[in-house]
């Protein structure tokens, strides 16, 4: 039993591209890029603090109130990356510091650079 349906060893599922050779808190699944992001709201300045291999550290100014947070986190991620409002969602992590913020329209090589400079 389970057999009929259990993955092979070093297969991946379709539409997904994983780093090779790093972790990367930056993956690309069903046409959209995959963002893990650690939020922390309610900060002095909106900036991104720092990509390291699990998450993208991003302050926001906006408190953790009825969203606010949120809504500040995908303005500010459209306007970094140059993409379109419409094409920043959150994913996952409604309620939670952690999340997942998925982006279209944009590619994963140019996205990984600019929330680099944006670190310093």
């Amino acid at each position: 039993m389970g057999k009929k349906n259990a993955k092979k060893p070093g297969k991946t599922e379709p539409n997904t591209i994983t780093p090779s050779s790093t972790p990367s808190p930056l993956s690309f699944k069903d046409g959209e890029v995959l963002i893990s992001v650690h939020l922390k709201p309610g900060a002095k300045t909106t900036q991104v603090n720092s990509v390291n291999q699990d998450c993208v550290d991003i302050s926001v100014s906006a408190p953790p109130v009825e969203g606010e947070a949120n809504a500040h986190l995908l303005r500010f991620l459209a306007d970094t990356l140059g993409a379109k409002k419409s094409a920043v969602r959150l994913k996952a992590g409604h309620k939670s510091r952690d999340k997942v913020v998925a982006v279209s329209g944009v590619d994963l090589d140019s996205i990984q650079e600019k929330l680099k400079i944006e670190a310093h």
